[in-house]
C-alpha cells in the first residue's frame, strides 16, 4: 500500500536472509540494491564488496559499486569499479553504460565514446546510453553524431522531456535552430516544468534572431527556477540583441548576485553598463571579474576601453597592456593601445626590452611576437616579419604566430602570403576571431569581397564593437551590388567610429543607391568634412546629385564645384554640373562644364551630346554638328543624335547632308514616324518631289495624326500636277516588319 514504507523494510528482510545463509550472495546483492535505493551509499558497498568475497565473478555486484560511488561523486572509484565489471562481462550493457558515465563525469567524453557505443550496441533499446552518447558527442564537437543517437533514444522513450531537450542541444549545435525550437517545443509540451526546456528554447531563439521569443520562453524558465543565473544570463542577451540595454542591464545584474564566483557574470554586466557608458560602474564590475578570474583577458581590454572613455589614458594604457600580456592575438586591445601607446612614443624603448629578451632566450616565442609588433609599430615591417618567420619556425602549431605574420604581410601588401599565413591560423584554431577579421579585409584589398563575407561575418559577431570588421563587411556586400545588406554593417561602422571618412562615404554611398537621397546627405557631408581629399570628390559629386534631385540647386552647384576643385579631373562632376545649369536654363554655363567635361574625357558620349544640344541653343551650330558627329561616331546607333543633327544640317542649307543623316534615323528607328517625315520634308526643300513622296507616305502610314506629314504631302501633291493625283490610303506603303 505505500511503496515507501516497503523500501524502508527491504534491508531488514533481506539481513535476515543473509543471517540465515552468510553465503547467500543474492541476498547480500539485494540487500545492497536495497541500500542503495534508500542513499546508503557507503553500506551498499560494504554488501556489493561481501558479495564478491563469496563470488568474485559477479559482474553486478561491481556494477553496483560502481553506481553507488557515481552517486557519492567519486567517479575515478566508480571507473574503476565499472571497468572490473566489464572485465568480468564484456557482454554487460550496464557495466558499459556506467563506464562511459564515469568516463563522461570525469570529462573524459572521447574515450567514454567506446563503451557507450558497446552499450547501445549490446541493447538496443538503452535510451540513457544513447543520451549519454549525444552529450560526448557534443563535447567533442561532433554535432551530427550527437544528432544521431539523440534521435535513436527519442524513438525509444518519445514522451521523454529530456529527450527532446538533447535533441534540440545537437540540433543547435549543427546550426538548425528552426527544429532545434521544435524539439525544445516539444520538450515543455511533455514537461510544462522543464526548466532547461525553456532555457534551450530561449538560446534557440537567440540563435535564430528571434529575441522577442526567446524573451518568453526565458521569462517562463525564470518563472519556474528564478534562483539560477543561466536563464538571467540569456535574457540579457536576448535584451542586448534588441537594443533595450537597460533591460539588459537588469538581467545581467541578477545574474551576478545569483552566481556571484563566476567571472562571466561580472564581465557580461560590466559590458552592459559599458553599454550605458555608466563607466565607473562597468570598471567595477569587470574588476569583480578578474578577482575570480584574473587571466580574463577580456575584462582587462574592457577595463581599458571603459578608462578610455573616462579620458584616463594612462590607465587604459595599463589595462590594454594587460590583455594583450595574457592574451597577444586580441587583435583589439592591440589596436587601442597602439593608438594610446603612439602618445607615449614609447616603441624604441619596448624594442631595446624585447631584443634583451631573445638575447638571453632565443626561443622565447612570445618576446618575438611582441618584438615583431612593436616594429610594425614603426613601420619597420621588415624586421617585423623577420622576427614572425624565426616565432613560426620554433612554434610552427601556433595559431597567433601565423596571424601576425599575416597581418605584417598585409601591411607589406604581400596579400598572397598575408592569405595563406591567415589561412592556417585559422587552420590551427577554427575559432581565432581575429584572424577572419584579418582575413576578410584581406580578401577586401584583393577585390574578392564575396569570399569575404563569411570570415567578415565571423568577425563582427566575435567583435561587435570593432568598426572595421563592420566596415570590411559593408564594403564586401556594397562592392557586390547588395546595397540593401550593406547598410546596416555601414551604419554601425559609423556608429562605433563616427570620424572614419571612409565609413561615413560608404554609408552615404550606399543610402544613395537605395534612392535614400535625403538620409545620404548626413554622411557624405560628415565623409567630406573629415577627409577633403580627392579620393572625396566622389562624395561631393554624389551630394550635388542629391541636392539637384531636392531641387536646392545652389547647394548642388557648391557641391560639385567643390567635386572638381579636389579633381579637377572628375568628368563625371563636370557634366552634371552642366546638367543643372541647363535646368536653371544657363546655357552658357552648362557647355563650359560639358566643354570641360569632353576635355578630361573625349569618350564621354553623353557629355559630346549634351554639349551639341547647348551649342545649338547658343546658336553655335558648327560647334553643334562637331559635337553631334563625335556623338554619333561613339555611339553610332543612337537615333537622337541623328535627327538632331539632321535640323542642323537642314538650318545651315546642307541638304545633302541632311538627307544622308535622316536616311541613318530611319533605318535605326523605321517605326519613327517623325524620322519618315523628316526625310521626306528635305526632299521637298530640295525639289525632289517625287523622292519625298515615299517616306511622307510611310509618316502617315506610321502615324495616321501626324498632321505634318499630311500637309507636306498635300503641298508635295501640288508641286507635282495632276499626274500624280491626291494622297490615296490604298496606295500607302506597309509598315516596315519586325526583321527590318
Amino acid at each position: 500500500a505505500d511503496p515507501n514504507v516497503a523500501l524502508r523494510l527491504l534491508p531488514d528482510r533481506y539481513q535476515k536472509a543473509v543471517e540465515n545463509d552468510p553465503q547467500n550472495y543474492v541476498a547480500l546483492f539485494a540487500l545492497g540494491q536495497a541500500n542503495q535505493s534508500l542513499g546508503l551509499y557507503e553500506e551498499a558497498i560494504r554488501q556489493f564488496q561481501k558479495v564478491l568475497e563469496i563470488e568474485p565473478l559477479y559482474a553486478a555486484a561491481y556494477h553496483g559499486i560502481g553506481s553507488s560511488y557515481i552517486q557519492m561523486g567519486k567517479f575515478e572509484e566508480a571507473l574503476e569499479a565499472y571497468r572490473e565489471a566489464v572485465l568480468l562481462d564484456p557482454f554487460y550493457p550496464d557495466a558499459q553504460y556506467g563506464m562511459g558515465w564515469a568516463l563522461s563525469r570525469l570529462n573524459q567524453f572521447q574515450k567514454s565514446i567506446e563503451p557507450l557505443s558497446r552499450a547501445v550496441e549490446l541493447n538496443p533499446k538503452h535510451a540513457p546510453a544513447y543520451l549519454l552518447l549525444s552529450k560526448s558527442y557534443l563535447e567533442i564537437k561532433q554535432p551530427q553524431k550527437a544528432v544521431e543517437s539523440v534521435r535513436a533514444a527519442v524513438r525509444l522513450i518519445p514522451y521523454d522531456a529530456q529527450a527532446h531537450w538533447a535533441l534540440g542541444k545537437g540540433l543547435s549545435a549543427l546550426k538548425k535552430f528552426a527544429p532545434a525550437v521544435e524539439s525544445f517545443q516539444e520538450s515543455v509540451r511533455l514537461n510544462s516544468s522543464f526548466y532547461d526546456g525553456y532555457t534551450g528554447l530561449g538560446e534557440a531563439y537567440i540563435q535564430s534572431e528571434k529575441n522577442e521569443s526567446a524573451i518568453l520562453a526565458l521569462k517562463d524558465a525564470v518563472r519556474i527556477e528564478s534562483k539560477t543565473g543561466d536563464a538571467y544570463e540569456l535574457l540579457g542577451e536576448a535584451y542586448r540583441n534588441l537594443g533595450k540595454y537597460k533591460e539588459s542591464l537588469d538581467s545581467f545584474k541578477r545574474f551576478s548576485q545569483i552566481e556571484f564566483k563566476n567571472p562571466q557574470a561580472f564581465f557580461k554586466l560590466g559590458k552592459a553598463q559599458a553599454l550605458l557608458a555608466l563607466h565607473s560602474e562597468a570598471i567595477e564590475s569587470f574588476e569583480k571579474a578578474l578577482r575570480w578570474d584574473p587571466n580574463l583577458a577580456e575584462s582587462n581590454y574592457y577595463i581599458g576601453k571603459s578608462y578610455e572613455a573616462l579620458e584616463s589614458n594612462e590607465k587604459a594604457v595599463k589595462y590594454y597592456e594587460k590583455a594583450v600580456d595574457q592574451d597577444p592575438t586580441m587583435i583589439e586591445a592591440q589596436y587601442r593601445l597602439g593608438e594610446l601607446v603612439v602618445k607615449r612614443d614609447d616603441y624604441e624603448s619596448a624594442i631595446k626590452a624585447f631584443e634583451d629578451v631573445i638575447r638571453a632566450d632565443p626561443g622565447h616565442v612570445t618576446a618575438r611576437i611582441r618584438l615583431g609588433w612593436a616594429y610594425s609599430h614603426l613601420d619597420r615591417n621588415e624586421d617585423a616579419l623577420e622576427q614572425y618567420l624565426e616565432a613560426a619556425r620554433l612554434k610552427p602549431q601556433s595559431p597567433s604566430v601565423h596571424y601576425q605574420l599575416g597581418v605584417v604581410y598585409g601591411k607589406l601588401e604581400r596579400l598572397g602570403n598575408a592569405e595563406t599565413a591567415l589561412k592556417e591560423a585559422i587552420r590551427l584554431d577554427p575559432g581565432f576571431s581575429s584572424a577572419y577579421l584579418e582575413l576578410g579585409q584581406t580578401y577586401v584589398r584583393q577585390n574578392r569581397f564575396a569570399e569575404a563575407l563569411q570570415p567578415l561575418t565571423v568577425a563582427v559577431v566575435a567583435y561587435p564593437e570593432n568598426d572595421r570588421a563592420w566596415l570590411g563587411l559593408g564594403t564586401a556586400y556594397y562592392s557586390i551590388k547588395q546595397y540593401a545588406k550593406a547598410v546596416e554593417p555601414l551604419e554601425k561602422a559609423v556608429r562605433l567610429n563616427p570620424k572614419s571618412p571612409r565609413s561615413n562615404f560608404l554609408f552615404g554611398e550606399c543610402l544613395l543607391k537605395l534612392d535614400r537621397y535625403k538620409e545620404a546627405v548626413a554622411p557624405l557631408k560628415k565623409a567630406v568634412s573629415l577627409d577633403n581629399n580627392p579620393d572625396f570628390s566622389e562624395s561631393w559629386k554624389e551630394l550635388g546629385a542629391i541636392y539637384w534631385r531636392l531641387k536646392r540647386y545652389d547647394e548642388s552647384i557648391k557641391a560639385y564645384q567643390t567635386a572638381v576643385q579636389l579633381n579637377p579631373n572628375h568628368a563625371g562632376a563636370y557634366h552634371d554640373l552642366g546638367l543643372v545649369y541647363t535646368e536653371l536654363e544657363k546655357t552658357a554655363l552648362a557647355a563650359d562644364n560639358f566643354a570641360h567635361a569632353v576635355r578630361v574625357n573625349p569618350q564621354y558620349t553623353q557629355a559630346h551630346y549634351n554639349l551639341g544640344l547647348a551649342y545649338e541653343v547658343l546658336g553655335r551650330r558648327e560647334e553643334a554638328i562637331r559635337e553631334y558627329k563625335i556623338t554619333a561616331k561613339q555611339d553610332p546607333i543612337r537615333e537622337d543624335v541623328f535627327m538632331n543633327l539632321g535640323w542642323l544640317y537642314v538650318e545651315n542649307r546642307r541638304f545633302g547632308e541632311a538627307v544622308q543623316t535622316f536616311k541613318t534615323s530611319t533605318r535605326l528607328s523605321p517605326m519613327d514616324a517623325d524620322a519618315h517625315f523628316s526625310l521626306g520634308w528635305v526632299f521637298g526643300e530640295m525639289g525632289s518631289y517625287a523622292e519625298s513622296l515615299a517616306p511622307l507616305k510611310m509618316a502617315v502610314r506610321i502615324n495616321p495624326n501626324h498632321l505634318g506629314a499630311r500637309e507636306r504631302l498635300k503641298t508635295v501633291y501640288k508641286k507635282l500636277g495632276p499626274t500624280f493625283g491626291a494622297l490615296d490610303p490604298k496606295t500607302l506603303p506597309a509598315l516596315p516588319t519586325l526583321s527590318q
